[in-house]
């Protein structure tokens, strides 16, 4: 029989004996696992995250942008032809003068290589100048923009009357951009979305001078600055 002593000394020696080499390499596999699971998912918690702010602040900004646009465009006396010339689509409206002032043209510019909206307005009675202010960022860049008149960014329909001079419609100046969005997978591609608006110009008529083909605010000399 053994004795107590030596029964107490192997239990010590047993409670001493650790782990083996075996269990401590199976233990780091599945820390590793569990690890690399976890990051895995942090991953995609923060892309997706980054991907909805970017969407959030792209949408945030194009609806600033067309209110902006609304506020100006509303008032418009006369819608010139939209036009594309230096890289860039190019539209310009004319608001009557208000409280003694002088009247008003304002310009929109969608610079299609920059992907960028931007506008200026200055006194109708002289030449553009001013510095442009960025209205809506992240538009898309394709050089097609440029030439497919189903893509244009700006169109314009006239006002109309009927037989007896009676002012039937307005003046309306339809806004098309093109924002391209991350498909939200994990091809990394992008997909493109089409956001349009119509601005109706209510002091315009069948007799302002963008319907009679009398161009306001000098587009042919101000499209290319």
């Amino acid at each position: 029989m053994k004795r107590t002593g030596d029964l107490a000394a192997n239990d010590v020696q047993g409670r001493d004996a650790g782990v083996t080499l075996v269990e401590t390499m199976v233990a780091m596999v599945v820390f590793t696992a569990c690890f690399a699971v976890f990051i895995g998912g942090l991953v995609v918690v923060v892309r997706d995250t980054t991907r909805t702010q970017a969407v959030s602040a792209a949408t945030d900004q194009l609806r600033s942008a067309f209110t902006a646009m609304d506020r100006e465009a509303r008032y418009a006396e006369s819608v010139n032809a939209p036009g594309a010339a230096g890289g860039a689509w190019w539209v310009e409206f004319q608001t009557p003068a208000h409280d003694g002032g002088t009247p008003a043209c304002t310009q929109w510019r969608y610079d299609v290589g920059a992907g960028v909206l931007e506008e200026r307005t200055w006194d109708a009675t002289g030449e553009a100048a001013g510095t442009w202010r960025t209205t809506a960022r992240g538009l898309a860049t394709d050089p097609a923009v440029l030439t497919d008149g189903a893509r244009a960014p700006f169109r314009v329909t006239s006002a109309t009357s009927d037989t007896a001079g009676q002012e039937m419609t307005r003046q309306t100046l339809t806004v098309h951009l093109e924002v391209p969005r991350a498909t939200g997978d994990r091809s990394g591609g992008t997909r493109t979305e089409a956001l349009d608006t119509t601005f109706t110009a209510m002091n315009s008529s069948a007799k302002t001078d963008g319907i009679l083909k009398s161009a306001v605010c000098s587009p042919s000399t101000t499209r290319v600055r």
